[in-house]
C-alpha cells in the first residue's frame, strides 16, 4: 500500500485527470491496508460504507490525508 512505485503510479493517474477544477477532481489518494470492517460498523449489511463510522475509526488516516505536507505514502497531484 505504501510502495513508492504504487504511490507514484497513483500520483501520475491523478495528474492525468481532467482539469475541471478542484471541486470536481481528486487531489490526494491513500490506500488502506485494512478494508472497511462490518464488525466495526464501517460497512452496512448491504455493502454500503458507513462514512461517519469509518472517518471516526480511521481519524489518524484522515489526518494524514489532509495534512499540509502529505507523507510519502499519500499520492498527490502536486
Amino acid at each position: 500500500m505504501q510502495h513508492p512505485l504504487v504511490v507514484n503510479a497513483l500520483s501520475e493517474s491523478l495528474r492525468a485527470q481532467g482539469k475541471d477544477g478542484a471541486s470536481l477532481s481528486v487531489q490526494r489518494v491513500m490506500l488502506m491496508a485494512e478494508p472497511p470492517s462490518i464488525d466495526a460498523n464501517e460497512m452496512a449489511e448491504k455493502g454500503y460504507v458507513n462514512q461517519a463510522a469509518t472517518r471516526a475509526r480511521r481519524a489518524h488516516l484522515v489526518d494524514q490525508l489532509f495534512h499540509p505536507e502529505p507523507a510519502v505514502h499519500v499520492a498527490c497531484v502536486r
